[in-house]
Parts: structure tokens; C-alpha cells; sequence
């Protein structure tokens, strides 16, 4: 698989397989439901990641599709889920042919005021970074935030964003930075700040905190950040490190606000996996969990966890996977419920299959169990899910699938 490759251009690659989907299969009944099947044109193609408002309502993205001519399919859309009496609608909120840019393959997050954040990693081959505001009679404006300009600027911001208690936005671009190394002739990445102005309208302020390199400091970071107690970012490159398979690497800044970054871990493929695509999270304790997408030839990628201790990170290995019914590929990050336990999918992409669903488990005695929550099977139910999952109050979870369904991919929730 091509390292630098964004959820948009896998789902482009499975684009066709899609289309001509296994007959519809049979799936555990009750506690899967698709919630919404996307039907191709002006509602989307390709849902990413969610995120829940207060009410429960879902907010999200489609890579393609709602028309405009940045592919034959369209630009990309934001979306809205609700559900009345019983059912789920879905309202397209803005088609990124509006926007100006194209595959907004990131999902979005949320303000207190409900205004959307998000990115897009077109854009004239660069990318933006745009908010969406809520206005009068369910009716919603774009804006762009900032526009890339390639180079030392920054390319491609594949991964989402996440928001500081002053509104400062924080994310990383995958390519770009003017720093080349083992990355390819686009760049090594950065990792990059935007900071509001002081009046609704004016520019946003964008600050480079970080141009990574491509050697033992990583490469080519494709996931949202996320940030510590302290303060800190955290987050992983998909390349680099020192063998060259990815890193889990700690942003800091320091009395005089100046960022310095630091690999907390570098991936060895034959050991522990290769290319994290995905976030790391935190538990209550402050160790780190993530997945990784690939292995040696016989494994199918990891979950990991990190654990502080004095000056270094201790790894401890929880699962490897296997493929076939064990799931494979796992593209995105993980969630995590009050009691600890994980849950994430695996997309398959490279073993065959449709993709899972998995929760991880940890008992008394400090093992972690896994278990199948859903198995896709490419027909009505979905495939591919390289987005990660979302958990409400009642323990529902809610994901999406890239593909399968109608053929366009589908909103699924997994009752506890």
C-alpha cells in the first residue's frame, strides 16, 4: 500500500469493487442497524468518521458525491442524522463544490456554538481547513479558515482537527513542509496551528509548530492530533522513526512558546506493526492506545498501548491481527468507554474481507479479550469501514462503512 495514501484514494481504489457488492448476506440480528444507506448523488459517496451533539444527533462527511466537478462524483458533502419518531433522516448541510474544496475526508468536530470544523485535503492539490456555522431556518454557511499553498506551508491535512479552550484549531498535514527525506517528492508533513482573529471575519493566523524531517522524527502524520493535561499534542506519522515503519511522537511547548517534537515510539514491522493511519487515545491513566495498519506477512496490523514511565514509554502489544474472521487493517483509531475498554474496525483492505467491528476487553487479571461486535459482508450492511466508531451515554455505538449498503456506503449503530 502507498504510504501517503488518504481514506479518499482508498475509497477511489475500492470505488469499483463497490459498485458490483456481494449479494446482501445475513448479519447478526438486533443489535446492528443501518441507520442510512447514501444513495450515490447529491447526499454523498463515502461516509467518514461522526461526531455526536448533545441531543444525539450524528455530524459527518462523505469524501465524494453532492455534485460538482471535482470528480465524476462530486466534491464531498457535510451531512446531518437525525432521528424522529423512530427513524433516522439525513440533511445535507453544504456540497463542497461550495466551499471551494474537495474530499473532506476528516469528519469534523464541534464547537459549544455548533459551528463545524473540519478539513479538506484538496483545494488546487493543497487542501483547507473550513468552518461551517449554523444560520437562520436550518440553513448552513461555509468559510475557509486557511488555504495551503504547498511547500514549506504544508499539503494534503488529511487527518481532522482539535480545539483548545481558547478556539485555537491544531492539525497536521501529511505532506509538504520542505522537508523531503524518505517522503517522496511532496514532503514530510507539518504539524500547524490556527489561531481566531480578534473580529468575526478576519483571517485566521497560521502557525507551523512542527516540519517533520522523514527519519527518526517520522513522516507523513495522517490522523488527528490529540492533546494531554498538560497541554501537549500528540500524534502519528505514518512512515519514519528509527525503522522506518511509523511513530507515536509528543508535540510540547515550552515557557517562551516554542514546539519541540519528540518520538515516544518508533514501529518495527517485524515486532509490532508498520504504519499507524490512525489517532492514539488516552485512558484516565495516561497511557496511550493505537492501532497499527500492517505487519509482516503473516499479520494484519496491531493494537498497541504506551505506558509513561520515569523519562521513556514502555509498549505492551494487546492484539495482532490475523485476518480472515480475526479482522485485518485496522485504517483508523480507537474509542474508549468509562470502563476502559476499547472499540475500533478493521477495514481488510489488503485480506479479502469486508471489514469488522471489535471491542478489546482488559480483565482482572491484566489480559485483554477481543471480541467480534459485527462482521461486514459487503451487501446491505456495508464494507469497509476505515473510520473510527463514536459511543453515546447509553453505550450505542455509531460508524460508518465506505462502501456496501446501496452501494455507496451506509451509517451503522451497534446497541450495546
Amino acid at each position: 500500500m502507498n504510504r501517503n495514501r488518504s481514506v479518499g484514494s482508498l475509497w477511489a481504489t475500492l470505488l469499483v469493487f463497490i459498485m458490483v457488492a456481494v449479494a446482501p448476506g445475513v448479519w447478526a440480528a438486533g443489535k446492528y442497524k443501518v441507520l442510512y444507506n447514501f444513495k450515490g448523488g447529491s447526499d454523498g459517496i463515502g461516509p467518514n468518521g461522526l461526531i455526536l451533539d448533545p441531543a444525539g444527533n450524528l455530524y459527518g462527511t462523505t469524501d465524494v458525491g453532492g455534485g460538482g466537478g471535482c470528480t465524476d462524483e462530486g466534491c464531498g458533502t457535510a451531512f446531518h442524522l437525525a432521528k424522529s419518531n423512530g427513524k433516522w433522516s439525513e440533511k445535507v448541510l453544504v456540497r463542497f463544490k461550495d466551499v471551494g474544496g474537495d474530499f473532506p475526508d476528516s469528519g469534523v468536530i464541534m464547537d459549544a456554538k455548533g459551528n463545524l470544523y473540519g478539513t479538506a485535503s484538496g483545494h488546487g492539490g493543497y487542501g483547507l481547513v473550513f468552518e461551517l456555522t449554523p444560520g437562520e431556518k436550518g440553513k448552513w454557511s461555509s468559510s475557509v479558515l486557511h488555504a495551503f499553498t504547498g511547500g514549506n506551508d504544508g499539503q494534503s491535512p488529511y487527518g481532522g482537527l482539535v480545539r483548545d479552550t481558547h478556539g485555537n484549531l491544531y492539525g497536521a498535514t501529511a505532506e509538504g513542509g520542505g522537508y523531503y527525506g524518505s517522503c517522496g517528492r511532496l514532503g514530510c508533513g507539518t504539524v500547524y496551528e490556527l489561531i481566531p482573529p480578534r473580529s468575526r471575519g478576519a483571517e485566521w493566523k497560521e502557525e507551523i509548530l512542527y516540519r517533520f524531517k522523514g527519519g527518526s522524527d517520522g513522516g507523513n502524520p495522517e490522523a488527528a492530533l490529540i492533546f494531554d493535561s498538560l497541554g501537549n499534542l500528540y500524534g502519528t506519522t505514518s512512515i519514519g522513526g528509527d525503522y522506518g515503519w511509523g511513530t507515536v511522537f509528543t508535540a510540547e511547548q515550552n515557557s517562551h512558546g516554542k514546539w519541540t517534537e519528540h518520538v515516544i515510539h518508533s514501529f518495527n514491522e517485524k515486532t509490532d506493526g508498520a504504519e499507524p493511519f490512525g489517532s492514539a487515545v488516552f485512558d484516565g491513566q495516561g497511557n496511550l492506545y493505537c492501532t497499527t495498519y500492517a505487519g509482516t506477512s503473516s499479520t494484519r496490523g496491531s493494537v498497541v498501548e504506551l505506558i509513561p514511565h520515569s523519562h521513556e514509554w514502555q509498549e505492551k502489544i494487546i492484539h495482532v491481527f490475523k485476518g480472515g474472521s480475526d479482522g485485518g487493517n485496522p485504517y483508523s483509531g480507537l474509542a474508549m468507554d468509562a470502563s476502559g475498554a476499547l472499540y475500533g474496525t478493521t477495514s481488510d483492505a489488503l485480506t479479502g474481507g469486508n471489514g469488522t467491528v471489535f471491542k478489546l476487553t482488559l480483565s482482572s487479571r491484566g489480559t485483554w479479550t477481543k471480541t467480534i461486535l459485527h462482521t461486514f459482508t459487503g451487501g446491505n450492511d456495508g464494507a469497509f469501514p476505515f473510520a473510527p466508531v463514536v459511543m453515546d451515554s447509553s453505550g450505542n455505538l455509531f460508524g460508518t462503512a465506505g462502501g456496501g449498503g446501496t452501494s455507496w456506503g451506509v451509517v451503522f449503530r451497534i446497541a450495546p
